[in-house]
Formats: structure tokens, C-alpha cells, sequence
């Protein structure tokens, strides 16, 4: 016979088997054994890393959050609920902890650079380096009464995207065959900031393209 604290054991168990990471674990109903005076809960170890998601997963919590928009009465409860979270306000860093974190900024030259551009990112150690040739002179004919007239042209819109002239920002005039000195209308076209920054890669490809059209 199942004795009666085998029993209770048993009803919990089946109540509470779940399945996580693989394994099936069941949950000791509370109040069935004392615990011990001066029990402390085990701390997760120092270094402790979770495994990583898979991607099967990643894409099953991006396909449920796709359109996802919060509604009025959800809003007023997160509101309601950091009401009164001064956790973060107030707090200074000490100054020993700022010369701590100034150190560290020297030690590390990516952290020094922060915000700023890498040296190996500009001029000659990119990997687009063409020699400068960016910074060569434009053809006296190249004015903003020509960029206008091409901006007229193709209605404000980019030939690539078909993206409108926003109101905040403005279209860019492209040289086709990356040929400052060439400003005949033919080889002249109107893009977008995204679809001109694309451009700088890649010319001979882009350059086929943007014949064609």
C-alpha cells in the first residue's frame, strides 16, 4: 500500500510534470518536509551561462512579436507599475570607480575610440580605399542649378527604390560612371541616401545597372 505522504507525492507529481530544456522534473509539494533552520536558497554559480537559443526558436518568438502592439489598458499597467521604481535615480558613480573606468579606457584601444572613427576604418586602411579619388575636383559645370534640373527631372524620386523626396531630407545626385568631371544628363541620376550609399560598392555592377534604367 502507498502510504498517505506517498500519495500526496504522487497527485503533486502529476500536477506539476512539466518538461524544460529536455528533461522532465516533478516539484516536492511545499509543507511536506520541514526545512531545516538556516537553509538558504543555492545561488546560481558565478559564470553561469544559460545555453544559447535555437534557431527555430528565434524565429517562432519573431514571427509571435511581428505587429505586436500593446493596448491602452496593458500601457497603463506598465505605467502603474514603474510608478515609484527610483532604483536608478540619484545613483553616482564614486570617484574611484571613475578612475577605474578611465583606466580601462586607456588599456583598451576600442574603448577609447568609442563614438569616434577607427583609424583602420578611414583613409587608407579601409577596405574601399580607392586612393582618394572622392576628394577629386567636380567639373565647373556641376551646380545646384544642374542637381535641380535633375531632381525635376525624375520627379524627386529615386530611380532605384522609388522612394519620395522626404520633406526633412533631400535626394542625391549620382554620377553613374562615378566620373566627377562627366555631367552630361545622361549620366546623371536621382537617388536616395540609402540607395546612393549603396552604390559606393560594388561600381562595376551598380554602374550596369543604373544604365539600364
Amino acid at each position: 500500500m502507498v502510504s498517505r505522504l506517498g500519495s500526496i507525492f504522487l497527485i503533486y507529481a502529476r500536477q506539476d510534470l512539466n518538461r524544460q530544456g529536455g528533461h522532465y522534473f516533478v516539484r516536492m509539494p511545499s509543507g511536506v518536509y520541514e526545512r531545516k533552520k538556516g537553509y538558504k536558497k543555492p545561488k546560481r554559480k558565478r559564470g553561469y551561462k544559460r545555453p544559447p537559443f535555437s534557431e527555430e526558436w528565434k524565429r517562432n518568438m519573431s514571427e509571435s512579436h511581428k505587429g505586436y502592439v500593446p493596448t491602452e489598458e496593458t500601457r497603463r499597467k506598465i505605467s502603474k507599475a514603474m510608478m515609484g521604481n527610483k532604483h536608478c535615480l540619484g545613483n553616482r558613480h564614486t570617484e574611484a570607480a571613475k578612475r577605474k573606468m578611465s583606466e580601462a579606457r586607456k588599456r583598451n584601444p576600442v574603448r577609447h575610440w568609442a563614438g569616434k572613427r577607427l583609424p583602420w576604418q578611414a583613409g587608407a586602411g579601409n577596405y574601399f580605399w580607392r586612393g582618394g579619388v572622392s576628394f577629386g575636383p567636380y567639373s565647373t559645370t556641376w551646380t545646384k542649378a544642374l542637381r535641380d534640373s535633375i531632381r525635376d527631372r525624375d520627379h524627386h524620386t529615386c530611380q532605384l527604390c522609388g522612394k519620395l523626396q522626404d520633406d526633412g531630407r533631400g535626394t542625391h545626385v549620382h554620377h553613374i560612371d562615378y566620373d566627377k568631371k562627366n555631367c552630361g544628363l545622361d549620366n546623371l541620376i536621382t537617388l536616395c541616401r540609402v540607395c546612393h550609399a549603396k552604390t559606393g560598392c560594388d561600381r562595376e555592377r551598380w554602374e550596369l545597372e543604373l544604365k539600364r534604367l
